[in-house]
C-alpha cells in the first residue's frame, strides 16, 4: 500500500494503533522523519529533536498565520489559526495530515461573517473538522450553520449563546460529524442539537453551567461511545444517570473528574478533544519577566534580554546591563535569582535601601559560587516563597532554601523532569509527566516538614501550562479553562481562556491569568476585572502588542508586563503606567480596563 493510501485509510480508522504502526514503518523506510516522531510518540518515548522541528517547520511554512498546533501520534491533529482573513492553508500539505481541526474565531459583527467564510471556506477545504471559538448568536447561527451544511466536516466545535427559538429550523442534519464540542447557556439548546442536528455522534463533549447536563439528550444518539462531561458540574443525580448511561452497553466510556481513574480516556488514540500530544505555540520565548519584592514599598524589576530596570511602584529607579542574556526571574527577600538562556541560574545581593539612589547598580554583585547558583543546564521557571526558591530545569526541579550550601539533589529535591513547579506554604505543586513538551494533564500537590506529609494528584483533563499558587491553594491554567485545587476540595473551575502565552499568578485574595494574548483577567475574592489591548502599539509602531508576565505585589496590585516593553500597574480603582526610563522610546497604547478606554504613553 502506498503513502497516500496509507494517509488516506488513516482518517478512516483514526483510534487503530496497528495503521499508525504500519505507517509509521513506510515513512521510516524513506527516511522521512515524520516516521521518526510516530513512532517515538506511539512507544511514549521523547520525541526526536530533528524529527520534532521538521513536523513544526513543515506546518509553519503551509500555514504562516497558525498560533498553536498540537501534534499526536506522529500526525498534526490541530491548528489555531490567528487570522481568519488571510487563513491560506497548503491543501497539499493538509492531504498529508489527514486528522487536522482547524481552531479558528469568527468576527463578532454579523455583516463580517460573510467574507469571513468564504476565506475560511478555502482555507479548510481539506480539514478533518473545525472548531468555531466564537459566541454565537441568533443573528450568526443562519450563516454558520448554512455553511456547515455543505461541508463534511467529521468533527465540530461550536460555542452558543442561542437560545431554541433562536436556533430556528433545523432542516438538515449535519451527518458526517462523528465528534462534537458544545458550548452552550441553555440545556435546551444542546439538547436540540444532540437530537435534531447530529444523528451519528460517536463522541460528545459538553461545556454548560452547573445544570448543563440532561440524560434526555442522549436518547436519540444510539451511536454514542464516549462521553465527556470534564467541565460540568454535575449534580450526584446528574452523575448518577450519566454512569447508568455508560454501563447501559458494553464499549462505552465516560470522562468526568469526580470518576477518579475510571473512563478517564477514550478508548483508542484518536483524542479528538485534546488532551494528549506535544504542542506548540507562537512566540515561545517570553522577552519580559517581571518579579516583585516584599517591601513596605513595593518594588519590582523587569527583565528585557540582558538589561535589568528596578521600579518603585510606576517611577523608574535604575537599570543594569548584565553580560548574559537572561530568561527568567525571582525575588527573594534580599537578592534576586537569574536563569541565563544558556543555562544555569545565578543569585545576586541586593541592598534595598539604596533603592532611590543613582548608585544602585554599585549594590547588585554576585553572591558567590554556590552550587544550585551555578546548576548547568536550561532553567525553564523559577518560583519563590519566603525564602525558599523552586527552580524548574530541564534535568530536574528543585527546592533551595536560604543560607544552605547544599547541592539541589540534597536540598529538597522534587524528582527529575517536572513540569510548572511551584511553592505553597509547607509544600510544592507540579505536573506529573515526563518534559521534552508533552501535554501533561496531571496535577500533584504535596504538603510537607512539621505537619503530616499529605498529597493529592488531580486529573485536569487538559494539559496544564501554568501554575501559580497562594498559600494552600493552587491555580492551574490549561489552553482553555482555569482551575483553583486544594487538597480537600474537588477542583474548581474559576474562568475560561482562549489561548495566548500561560501565565498565573496568585497572591491571597488575587489570582490573575492571561485570558489571551492581550488581555488579562483578574479575580479579587468575588469581583472579576478584564484589561483588553489592540494588536498593536500606536504612534506608527510595528511591534506587537502582547501580555508577557504577570506578578502581584503584597497589597494586591497586578502587574502586567507587555512583550516589547512596557508595564501597567492594576489596581482595584484603576490603572498606572509604569513610567520610562530617560531616553528610553515612549510607547503608547490604548487598552480597556474596568469597561474605561485608557491611553497610556
Amino acid at each position: 500500500m502506498s503513502q497516500a493510501e496509507l494517509l488516506e485509510t488513516l482518517r478512516a480508522h483514526a483510534g487503530d494503533r496497528s495503521h499508525r504502526t504500519v505507517l509509521s514503518d513506510a515513512l521510516l523506510s524513506v527516511g522521512d522523519p515524520r516516521g521518526a516522531l510516530m513512532a517515538a510518540q506511539l512507544a511514549g518515548l521523547p520525541p526526536p529533536a530533528e524529527a520534532w522541528e521538521h513536523t513544526l517547520d513543515a506546518a509553519l511554512a503551509a500555514a504562516p498565520n497558525v498560533d498553536q498546533l498540537r501534534v499526536h501520534a506522529g500526525m498534526v491533529v490541530e491548528l489555531s489559526l490567528s487570522d481568519w482573513d488571510h487563513a491560506a492553508i497548503d491543501p497539499s500539505w493538509i492531504a498529508t495530515q489527514p486528522l487536522v481541526v482547524a481552531r479558528v474565531s469568527l468576527p463578532s459583527k454579523a455583516e463580517e461573517l460573510p467574507t469571513a467564510i468564504d476565506c475560511l471556506d478555502l482555507a479548510l477545504i481539506r480539514c478533518r473538522g473545525v472548531a468555531l471559538g466564537s459566541r454565537l448568536d441568533a443573528d450568526a447561527w443562519p450563516l454558520v450553520y448554512a455553511w456547515l451544511q455543505d461541508r463534511d466536516f467529521e468533527h465540530l466545535e461550536l460555542d452558543l449563546s442561542a437560545s431554541v427559538d433562536e436556533l430556528g429550523e433545523l432542516t438538515e442534519a449535519l451527518s458526517s460529524v462523528r465528534s462534537a464540542k458544545l458550548d452552550y447557556r441553555d440545556v435546551q439548546v444542546a439538547e436540540t442539537l444532540c437530537l435534531s442536528l447530529l444523528p451519528n455522534l460517536r463522541r460528545l463533549c459538553l461545556e454548560g453551567p452547573a445544570a448543563g447536563f440532561d440524560p434526555r439528550m442522549l436518547a436519540g444518539l444510539e451511536h454514542l461511545e464516549h462521553l465527556d462531561l470534564r467541565r460540568c458540574a454535575l449534580s450526584p443525580d446528574q452523575l448518577e444517570a450519566a454512569v447508568a448511561w455508560r454501563d447501559a452497553a458494553p464499549g462505552r466510556s465516560l470522562r468526568h473528574p469526580e470518576l477518579g481513574e475510571l473512563g478517564l480516556r477514550p478508548p483508542d488514540l484518536d483524542d479528538v478533544f485534546g488532551t494528549q500530544g506535544l504542542r506548540w505555540e507562537k512566540g515561545d520565548a517570553l522577552r519580559t519577566r517581571v518579579a516583585v519584592w516584599p517591601a513596605e514599598v513595593w518594588t519590582f524589576a523587569s527583565l528585557r534580554g540582558s538589561e535589568l530596570q528596578l521600579h518603585v511602584r510606576d517611577a523608574p529607579r535604575a537599570r543594569v546591563q548584565l553580560d548574559a542574556d537572561l530568561t527568567e526571574l525571582a525575588a527573594l527577600p534580599d537578592r534576586l535569582v537569574l536563569a541565563r538562556r544558556e543555562g544555569g541560574v545565578r543569585s545576586y545581593a541586593l541592598d534595598l535601601a539604596g533603592i532611590d539612589s543613582p548608585r544602585l547598580e554599585a549594590t547588585l554583585s554576585a553572591a558567590g559560587p554556590r552550587r544550585r547558583g551555578t546548576q548547568a543546564g536550561r532553567v525553564r521557571g523559577l518560583d519563590q516563597r519566603g525564602d525558599a526558591l523552586a527552580v524548574d530545569g530541564l534535568a530536574a526541579s528543585w527546592r533551595c532554601t536560604d543560607g544552605a550550601d547544599r547541592a539541589p539533589a540534597d536540598d529538597g529535591e522534587l524528582g527529575p523532569v517536572r513540569r510548572c513547579l511551584t511553592l505553597l506554604e509547607g509544600g510544592a505543586a507540579w505536573v506529573e509527566g515526563e518534559l521534552h513538551q508533552a501535554a501533561a494533564s496531571r496535577l500533584r500537590v504535596a504538603f510537607e516538614g512539621e505537619r503530616a506529609e499529605r498529597s493529592r494528584t488531580v486529573e485536569l483533563g487538559e494539559p496544564i501550562l501554568a501554575l501559580g499558587a497562594s498559600a494552600t491553594t493552587v491555580f492551574a491554567l490549561t489552553p482553555r479553562e482555569v482551575w483553583r485545587v486544594g487538597l480537600d476540595a474537588r477542583p474548581q473551575r474559576i474562568g475560561s481562556r482562549s489561548g495566548g502565552r500561560a501565565r498565573i499568578v496568585s497572591r491571597e485574595g488575587v489570582t490573575a491569568w492571561t485570558s489571551s494574548r492581550r488581555s488579562v483577567t483578574i479575580q479579587r475574592g468575588d469581583r472579576i476585572d478584564s484589561l483588553a489591548y489592540p494588536d498593536s502599539y500606536s504612534g506608527g509602531c510595528d511591534e506587537e502588542l502582547a501580555v508577557a508576565d504577570l506578578a502581584i505585589t503584597e497589597d494586591g496590585v497586578v502587574i502586567a508586563a507587555l512583550e516589547h516593553g512596557g508595564l501597567n500597574l492594576l489596581t482595584p480603582d484603576g490603572a498606572l503606567k509604569a513610567d520610562e526610563f530617560p531616553e528610553e522610546p515612549l510607547r503608547r497604547w490604548i487598552f480597556i480596563y474596568r469597561r474605561e478606554i485608557l491611553i497610556a504613553g
